[in-house]
């Protein structure tokens, strides 16, 4: 016959047991870290010694705090369907291995940079947030009118939210100017009911565009999206100003801080321009504005 002491022993490992098995059924899967490099295969399982072979394999299988590596080398291929993260600490980071060493080009003998509605190298797309976009080279190649930008279908209003994401140390050049469009990085936020929020432009440099059509509503940076930092970037030759705040009749932007970037070289326009209410811009040096 049992003791009283043994038999609740054994209760209580009963009792451990089920809340271990509990415990396992109901853990969250680890963050994981894929690799991308030119000498891949999307067949591979993205590991750093069986890599993918394209950055859009890679962006599929990522979840809420994966971590994309891209090998150096030149990808040519246009960007879209990033996934989100849910916070800062489980955000989706997308980064070169080595620190602008790794290139995106248009794909090879394209001559417009038109997919899923939006003519740009690399576009946010859908409802997107917490998202780091760190180190890369995004060239243009002469040919994308946009580099980067944070709508879908051309701007179609269809309440899209673009919030807390990242864009860090990156290079954006050459893009192209034509009679319709050209900017380096166009952050539209409030067209119809879509917004964009909690954006942060830090240590990027944004330069060069091509195309004989400079206008003053083309620019490196025109950006809309509030609570917003644009912070240490280096930005010149723009065919329009070097940053511009976008604002129409539906919507101003609100509390944006623009400090300690470096803006010249600007074709049509000046180094920075406000529009909209509560922003903040210090410590910025400008010359050879237009």
């Amino acid at each position: 016959m049992q003791s009283g002491w043994t038999g609740e022993t054994g209760r209580w490992k009963q009792m451990l047991a089920g809340g271990g098995l509990l415990f396992a059924l109901t853990a969250t899967a680890e963050a994981a870290t894929y690799y991308v490099a030119p000498t891949g295969s999307d067949a591979n399982p993205g590991t750093e010694a069986q890599p993918f072979r394209t950055i859009e394999k890679g962006i599929s299988v990522l979840n809420s705090g994966d971590t994309l590596l891209i090998e150096n080398g030149t990808y040519h291929e246009l960007i879209r369907g990033i996934p989100s993260g849910t916070s800062w600490t489980s955000a989706v980071t997308i980064r070169a291995k080595n620190r602008q060493q790794a290139i995106i080009q248009p794909p090879i003998g394209a001559t417009t940079c038109l997919a899923s509605g939006n003519n740009t190298l690399l576009a946010f797309t859908g409802n997107t947030s917490y998202v780091i976009l760190d180190g890369l080279v995004l060239d243009g190649n002469n040919i994308c009118p946009s580099i980067l930008a944070f709508r879908s279908s051309g701007g179609a209003q269809t309440g899209e939210q673009y919030h807390h994401i990242r864009i860090l140390n990156n290079e954006l050049k050459n893009f192209r100017v034509t009679s319709c469009c050209g900017t380096g990085m166009l952050a539209g936020g409030h067209l119809g009911t879509n917004r964009a929020y909690n954006i942060e432009i830090r240590n990027n440099h944004i330069h060069h565009f091509a195309g004989t059509d400079p206008d003053d509503a083309y620019h490196c940076i025109y950006f809309r999206a509030d609570d917003s930092l644009i912070e240490g970037n280096y930005i010149h030759d723009c065919p329009g100003s070097g940053i511009t705040f976008h604002h129409n009749t539906g919507h101003v932007a609100t509390n944006i801080t623009v400090r300690n970037n470096i803006i010249h070289d600007t074709v049509t326009g000046p180094c920075i321009r406000l529009a909209g209410d509560n922003h903040t811009a210090y410590n910025n040096i400008c010359y050879n504005a237009g």
